[in-house]
């Protein structure tokens, strides 16, 4: 550091010399005046030491309070008998800060003495920096040390103007600290960081803010920002399948069960994503055989699967504790520690699921809108219920470090919901949630960070409002659509008309001709193109 400071300064600079130290006793007291903090009073501590050590006269002045003139409740009497007591020697206390009586106990001062003089703040010369009081002051000792890091950015009588009178001016050791901190992190920060600016003038706080915002980048913010985004678009193209299947409940689920697999995978010695990740997909082909059976509905093997999953994950991080993120993160979901590592987990999950929904493209086509269909057209059914079930178990899992466990059902469900109260096609349901998703994410994150909630309750409440604006737009016409039955009713009216005509979809068109699956497919094409069953 360029600043020179008392360690700079010898025994043989200091020995006999009379040294003005400028300290930051603004301590805080209760009612009765009695110090209720002392951190600024031993704070000083170091620079005393070294300079009684030295053989030097120590002369320590420092303001108290707001005073308008002499105010007895805020003289500096309490912070001698605190000082003389952690610093282990006698403090003599002067009744004012300049004047005669100063000057001749200044005088009768031995080598390693302390006084402290009385709160100068008690003449308003003091934050005028009037020069002649700043000379007054400065007239008892022969040098100054600055050891008040709070109060050296003003310029005081006894911060700035003695400095005019008295050779050497040096730093104290705890204003020389607090300066190597502040180089430390301009010119060499570890990231990620953050940096918090205080105090209650915020123009006086400008200055400094403009220069740490150019080396500050909140990284973690930026890490929770694109994770978010990421995140969002997962849920939203995965939302689509999941709701035209009539499948939004597994959402909610899933996100139970890998709760469990989570809790239960360092118990086991297996990585926590795998263990989670399998343990979900188990889970969703126990409920898809449990549901097949047709012993019992799909509501209810999710149901007892999913919930005796998440209270088993419950017991076991209750028992033995997490190796992972927090427990309440899991749930809500936390911008805090997404790093390399949860970001590549989430695009690797995001490239997954574009690529297996574009190379297969047909296959979930058929089966999204009518399975019976998908197996005529000789389509395995069960295999592609399997390979959904993987990608949500995979995409859930990616995405309950951002959102939570409690809340990823949400962000699967309502963008595909939303872009069904505005469009019949497919495609277009597609893209749009994508978007939609995304786009919540991103202002989800955002208002995260600044309302101090966490970030899946933020996102999934933007996705709401998003849904509330768009339902009374669209009024009944967008909640028919919705539920499914705006295409099934136009699906009828045309098969009616058809009927009627003597064709098949519609007056006056041709019948369709070919095998029983080349005419289903035909029907479930219609379907995607917003044609109804």
């Amino acid at each position: 550091m360029s600043k020179k400071t008392v360690n700079d300064l010898s025994s043989s600079d200091l020995q006999g010399k009379r040294v003005l130290v400028r300290a930051d006793f603004n301590v805080p007291v209760d009612d009765q005046g009695k110090i209720t903090d002392d951190t600024r009073i031993r704070a000083a501590l170091p620079t005393i030491q070294n300079l009684t050590s030295k053989g030097a006269k120590v002369i320590l002045c420092s303001h108290f309070g707001r005073p308008k003139g002499v105010d007895n409740k805020l003289r500096l009497t309490p912070v001698a008998k605190r000082l003389s007591e952690v610093l282990g020697q006698s403090v003599v206390k002067c009744d004012d800060c300049i004047g005669d009586e100063v000057a001749a106990k200044v005088s009768a001062m031995n080598n390693g003495d302390v006084i402290l003089l009385e709160n100068v703040r008690f003449y308003p010369e003091e934050e005028k920096n009037d020069p002649e009081f700043a000379k007054k002051l400065a007239s008892i000792a022969d040098l100054y040390v600055n050891d008040a890091f709070g109060t050296a950015h003003r310029a005081h009588a006894s911060t700035e103007g003695v400095t005019h009178y008295l050779k050497p001016s040096v730093a104290g050791l705890l204003v020389e600290k607090e300066l190597q901190y502040l180089q430390n992190a301009i010119e060499n920060p570890q990231r990620p960081l953050a940096a918090i600016v205080g105090g209650s003038k915020v123009s006086s706080k400008i200055g400094v803010i403009d220069t740490l915002l150019e080396p500050f980048t909140y990284q973690f913010v930026v890490n929770g920002m694109m994770a978010a985004v990421l995140a969002g678009a997962l849920c939203g193209l995965l939302g689509v399948f999941i709701t035209l299947r009539g499948m939004s409940y597994i959402g909610h689920g899933l996100s139970h069960a890998v709760f469990g697999g989570y809790a239960a995978a360092p118990l086991l010695g297996v990585p926590i994503l795998l263990g989670a990740g399998a343990w979900g997909l188990g889970s969703a082909l126990l409920i898809n055989a449990v549901a097949r059976s047709r012993r019992i509905g799909a509501d209810a093997a999710i149901g007892v699967v999913t919930t005796a999953s998440f209270a088993l994950g419950v017991a076991l991080l209750t028992r033995f504790g997490t190796k992972g993120p927090a427990f309440d993160a899991l749930l809500f979901g936390s911008i805090n520690g997404v790093g390399r590592d949860e970001l590549l987990l989430l695009l690797g999950a995001l490239l997954f699921a574009v690529t297996t929904f574009t190379v297969l493209y047909r296959a979930f086509l058929f089966t999204t809108f009518d399975p019976d269909v998908a197996d005529v057209s000789g389509i395995n059914v069960k295999r592609m219920d399997a390979l959904l079930m993987l990608v949500l178990s995979v995409s859930i899992l990616a995405t309950l470090t951002i959102i939570g466990v409690t809340l990823v059902a949400a962000t699967l469900v309502i963008p595909a919901v939303v872009v069904r109260m505005l469009t019949d096609s497919f495609s277009r349901m597609l893209w749009s949630s994508t978007l939609l998703g995304a786009a919540a994410g991103a202002v989800g994150m955002y208002l995260s960070y600044h309302l101090a909630i966490p970030s899946g309750t933020t996102i999934v409440l933007v996705n709401a409002a998003v849904f509330v604006v768009v339902l009374l737009a669209t009024g009944k016409r967008g909640a028919r659509r919705a539920a499914g039955r705006r295409g099934a009713r136009r699906g009828r009216r045309r098969w009616r008309r058809s009927r009627r005509a003597g064709g098949c979809w519609g007056a006056g068109a041709p019948r369709w001709s070919g095998s029983p699956g080349e005419t289903a497919q035909r029907r479930v094409r219609s379907q995607a193109r917003g044609g109804g069953p």
